[in-house]
């Protein structure tokens, strides 16, 4: 019976394992924590509202896995017992800091204003467009203070680095006041990176460039070149910090599960 008992509690815990948007809210004149569950059909992913009481939140218990999707002005509950990922769909969510091991970032830079020093992974994660993928302020990481592996994970080619073909002589003859469009997104977007590297190296954590196979040898060139000039750091030497992984050896690496929870941001993550 005992056996029995535990089956069935694991199995109802596994329905939490993935969840968005937790939040507390007055429901019929009752508190209850409100949530979404995804769940996968034939029709694609759907999402299942679901309120619970108080005296059923030992469910979350279950909870690895959390989406936010929304407004960070909604209340979201900040201790979820066995968390492991926070998964930040927008740059505009991240403003109180959650308990977890893990934090991804869908497609922007890393914008938290409240740090969790139980952070030790951040994943930040481009599939491809660049509108989000800059920051004219420095990103910040000191709050993290037990950040151990910073991944910055270009799945796919970023939109304005495309057509970036300009070599070192013709970059030098632009200044910050004459930049044309085409050059300003992609110049901004590589001195993105050599902060957010640097910030990562800052904080002792061990740095992962994912995907640079993918761009052209100008692109790779001025962020190699950029992040020499202003920090010092050579992306050929092992020594300084960085290691440098294509997309499908990093994919091997983590594992399909993992991959899953970096990568694609509307899916299912089942449990175990």
């Amino acid at each position: 019976m005992a056996q029995t008992c535990r089956e069935w509690r694991d199995r109802a815990l596994s329905r939490f394992h993935h969840v968005q948007d937790v939040r507390i809210e007055q429901v019929d004149g009752a508190i209850q924590t409100v949530f979404y569950i995804p769940i996968k059909s034939n029709e694609g992913v759907y999402y299942n509202h679901v309120g619970l009481t108080p005296n059923c939140l030992g469910l979350l218990a279950g909870c690895k896995i959390l989406d936010i999707t929304e407004d960070p002005s909604r209340r979201t509950i900040l201790e979820l017992p066995n968390l492991d990922t926070v998964r930040y769909h927008f740059d505009w969510q991240a403003y109180t800091a959650i308990s977890a091991r893990q934090i991804v970032c869908a497609g922007h830079i890393y914008p938290i204003m409240k740090f969790d020093p139980t952070v030790k992974r951040l994943v930040i994660h481009s599939g491809g467009s660049s509108d989000y993928f800059y920051s004219n302020t420095y990103p910040d990481l000191c709050g993290l203070t037990s950040l151990e592996e910073l991944v910055l994970l270009f799945e796919d080619v970023l939109s304005c680095l495309e057509d970036f073909d300009y070599t070192e002589d013709e970059l030098a003859e632009y200044s910050d006041e004459d930049l044309s469009p085409d050059l300003e997104c992609p110049l901004w977007l590589l001195s993105t990176v050599e902060d957010v590297i640097y910030a990562g190296l800052e904080q002792g954590a061990k740095v992962l460039l994912v995907g640079t196979e993918l761009w052209n040898t100008y692109a790779f060139g001025a962020l190699k070149r950029g992040l020499m000039r202003s920090y010092n750091i050579d992306l050929t030497s092992v020594d300084d910090g960085v290691t440098l992984m294509t997309v499908d050896g990093y994919r091997e690496l983590v594992g399909e599960k993992e991959w899953e929870i970096e990568t694609n941001f509307g899916s299912v993550v089942f449990s175990p």
